[in-house]
């Protein structure tokens, strides 16, 4: 396999792990602007950070299989931008993903923490938990998000490992 050394869109020149020309043949792509790195492989348990660096991966690429791209919260750097993508017989680009729910206004009052680290749960007044999707993520206001890792009932949440938001 030979490595590619470029600039990503993100500014950060990396070494990939993959040829520029396996880009096409990845089935499953992921991003994620929380937990995902633009120096990832892009994959589902190594997700990208940006939209930008999914679009300079795929673009002048031959898209050989049906491809799936799954966003994981909001994905807001840049819309996709695919320059001289091509598509084999049969193959096809499609996107998954859970729309991002903003609520302000939402008040915590109640965190029980085993100890000092994660997970916690929260008590919440404001909104109903039991009607937001699996892996819905709580943006707090000091930039971190938790990914819910139960819902207990309607007012009480058990959130996971807090991680800092790359930008606000």
């Amino acid at each position: 396999m030979n490595l590619a050394l470029r600039t990503s869109p993100s500014g950060v020149r990396s070494e990939l792990n993959a040829s520029l020309a396996s880009y096409g043949a990845q089935p499953a792509w992921a991003i994620n602007p929380t937990l995902g790195n633009d120096n990832n492989t892009g994959t589902p348990l190594a997700p990208l950070a940006t939209m930008a660096e999914l679009s300079a991966r795929l673009s002048a690429q031959l898209i050989r299989q049906a491809t799936t791209v799954s966003i994981v919260g909001s994905v807001t750097d840049s819309a996709l931008l695919l320059s001289g993508v091509r598509f084999a017989s049969g193959a096809s680009l499609a996107f998954a993903g859970t729309r991002t729910v903003l609520v302000s206004g939402v008040t915590i009052s109640v965190v029980q923490l085993s100890g000092f680290a994660f997970p916690w749960q929260i008590t919440t007044a404001g909104i109903d938990w039991t009607s937001q999707p699996k892996g819905s993520q709580i943006r707090f206001s000091n930039a971190t998000v938790s990914p819910i890792i139960e819902v207990i009932d309607a007012n009480n949440v058990v959130v996971g490992q807090a991680a800092v938001l790359p930008f606000v």
